[in-house]
């Protein structure tokens, strides 16, 4: 029965994340809105009743998109600030290195985060998950300060709101090529110098290694009570 049963699980688990993946790409292109049962069956390539058997409620399966997208999200800049960050040790090519490799990843992450934040403006059910996600992040930010002794929690805030804001004002207008990534990197690199030269020259001279973040895995939040509104 045992070797019955595990291929229906490991089946269960692909078609459970191929829908959890269909389901960001289509928050990513048209919002929350555009996350339909059918539509979410479609992308992912299944049945249309596969969403209501693996997944309780359209709301169950947004929220844990949003979830998903979250753990994806910290991995992802976790990654960037180990890889362009700790491997430099002028702070501000480290700065330029972190904003170039940003810019240059995969942006549907980003505007599924950013679409939590838009969407939290019209659900309040949502306001919990954006204030977790926004927590997380800058628990991010002040762990990567802290190992370079730059212990500030609000600059950790501070630094959180640049990134989201830079990116998503570069993901608004400019134009998805080499030069308009090239460009925004640049852009991002000011905003984030900006908080932190200050922090750096206050600082003063240090041997402290440069600054990386410790490696553990990302946390998975939950995203607080289902959404409202029909499913």
């Amino acid at each position: 029965m045992t070797r019955v049963a595990e291929p229906r699980q490991r089946r269960s688990r692909q078609r459970r994340a191929q829908l959890l993946e269909a389901a960001l790409a289509l928050l990513a292109e048209g919002g929350v809105r555009a996350v339909t049962h059918r539509a979410v069956a479609r992308r992912a390539g299944l049945p249309a009743a596969a969403t209501t058997y693996y997944f309780s409620s359209i709301h169950e399966l947004v929220r844990e998109a949003l979830e998903l997208n979250l753990e994806q999200r910290l991995t992802e800049l976790r990654a960037v600030l180990e890889t362009a960050v700790a491997q430099e040790p002028d702070p501000r090519r480290a700065v330029d290195r972190f904003a170039q490799t940003l810019l240059a990843s995969q942006p549907r992450r980003a505007v599924t985060q950013l679409e939590l934040y838009l969407q939290a403006t019209r659900d309040p059910e949502l306001r919990s998950s954006v204030r977790e996600s926004l927590a997380a992040f800058e628990d991010l930010a002040a762990e990567t300060l802290g190992r370079g002794g730059l212990g500030a929690p609000s600059a950790a805030r501070t630094l959180v709101a640049v990134v989201d804001g830079v990116v998503l004002h570069e993901l608004a207008t400019r134009e998805p090529d080499e030069e308009g990534r090239a460009a925004a990197a640049e852009r991002l690199a000011e905003a984030l110098w900006a908080v932190l030269g200050p922090l750096l020259a206050a600082r003063g001279p240090t041997e402290a290694p440069p600054v990386s973040p410790p490696a553990r895995p990302a946390r998975v939040l939950p995203l607080g009570p289902p959404l409202g509104g029909p499913g």
